[in-house]
């Protein structure tokens, strides 16, 4: 374990394969992805993004257009939300690692915030070890940005706080989200949300459909609930090698563009019950389905205390452009959430009139206590990893700890190849 005056320092175990080692060289291709994005200036008050984590020749161009939007003019910490893709998961975990290694300069860890959220109503979240934590990149991927444009800016690099979110309920949705609420109260704090969208080929055991997408509804304000959110915004879902060939059927690649805006449709509307719904309907293969719902969550406890909060997703691309079944893609988007001035204070005056009392959230954590994802030295193996973290249920909602564990070997397969 390597360790640094400071304590345990995290590793930037994907330098050199998912993204560039050398510092300069680093440096100058993150600065040319946030001049392609050509966004002037940040968007006032953007403290939230929704960015990818893939390799940066795949995603580090659409990720750019999310962090050049990111309002850091009075931010101090960072929360990063990460799927897991290697280890099963029930709930979230926390990581002890108190510097964050990048070719551009290490982070602090937040360890303040990890030691609050750990100890909140008794403790509900598990630990990472290190060596979990440090062969997960969906958090990894963000580092480098954060430094990047901290560093651009002028600013202190921001104290981080990790958090790993494997499989939730709608209990376990309020726990979390309530928790990230009351954080992003604080005007000093900002969110990244870390997800790709449609994992799409036969690799991915996805390969969906739909000949004749349908038109996104008009929505005039965030949360808008109605007859096309409940259905959905797609057709149902066919065997593409059945229908390709039918006249005026859309190219796969268009399809699967209509699947994820759907998706990136509901977001924008802060819509929960609809982006549940949606995922249960589709099928659709986004690895950061519970990152962006416990976000969700907390942006919607924002929004009763503001009805000024706003989304955006500024950013799609796909890695390839899928013509045939035989064919893949991973797809990649960015968004921004934008937090008025004096939310905290409407907050605070609200007193958490909505949220569970301590007793209440006992009990829906009754026996999930804080424990350790992995062991400080060494890996936990998969059945190991099962059992001391045992499903949290409502499965319905999540595609299989299975299906991540493959999104993410075919990811970093991806990566390998990319690199020979």
């Amino acid at each position: 374990m390597a360790a640094s005056d400071n304590g345990i320092t995290r590793l930037a175990t994907h330098a050199g394969s998912w993204y560039l080692d050398d510092a300069a060289e680093l440096d100058k291709q993150l600065s040319d992805f946030l001049a392609a994005a050509k966004v002037a200036k940040p968007t006032k008050n953007a403290r939230i993004l929704i960015a990818p984590h893939a390799g940066y020749s795949y995603s580090g161009a659409t990720a750019a257009h999310a962090y050049a939007h990111w309002d850091i003019s009075s931010l101090d910490r960072v929360i990063v939300l990460g799927p897991s893709h290697h280890v099963p998961l029930s709930g979230c975990a926390l990581s002890r690692c108190t510097q964050i290694a990048t070719p551009l300069g290490n982070l602090p860890g937040d360890m303040d915030t990890t030691h609050r959220l750990a100890t909140s109503y008794g403790g509900h979240f598990t630990w990472m070890s290190k060596s979990v934590d440090e062969a997960e990149h969906s958090l990894e991927m963000h580092f480098p940005y954060i430094a990047k444009v901290f560093k651009d800016a002028s600013r202190p690099l921001p104290l981080v706080t990790q958090i790993l979110v494997g499989d939730l309920t709608p209990e376990l949705d309020r726990v979390y989200g309530d928790l990230i609420a009351r954080e992003l109260a604080d005007p000093a704090v900002g969110l990244v949300v870390s997800s790709d969208f449609c994992h799409w080929g036969q690799r991915f055991r996805f390969t969906h459909y739909t000949p004749t997408p349908t038109a996104l509804c008009d929505c005039s304000h965030p949360r808008a609930h109605h007859h096309h959110h409940d259905a959905g915004h797609h057709a149902n879902c066919a065997d593409p090698a059945s229908v390709l060939a039918a006249r005026n059927a859309v190219p796969i690649h268009q399809s699967i563009e209509a699947l994820d805006r759907a998706g990136m449709h509901i977001i924008e509307r802060l819509d929960l019950p609809a982006w549940i719904a949606y995922l249960n309907e589709s099928k659709n293969t986004v690895c950061g389905r519970n990152p962006i719902r416990l976000a969700l969550v907390a942006l919607n406890d924002l929004y009763e205390a503001s009805l000024e909060l706003a989304a955006a997703f500024v950013k799609y691309a796909q890695s390839s452009r899928v013509a045939q079944l035989k064919d893949s893609s991973v797809s990649y988007a960015s968004a921004y959430a934008t937090v008025p001035e004096g939310v905290e204070r409407i907050l605070a005056a609200d007193a958490d009139a909505n949220d569970m009392d301590e007793d209440e959230e006992r009990e829906v954590l009754r026996g999930d206590e804080s424990t350790h994802l992995g062991d400080d030295d060494d890996d936990m193996d998969e059945e190991d990893a099962s059992q001391a973290t045992s499903s949290a249920g409502d499965n319905a909602n999540d595609v299989d700890a299975e299906g991540d564990s493959r999104m993410g070997e075919v990811e970093e397969e991806d990566e390998r190849d990319e690199e020979k």
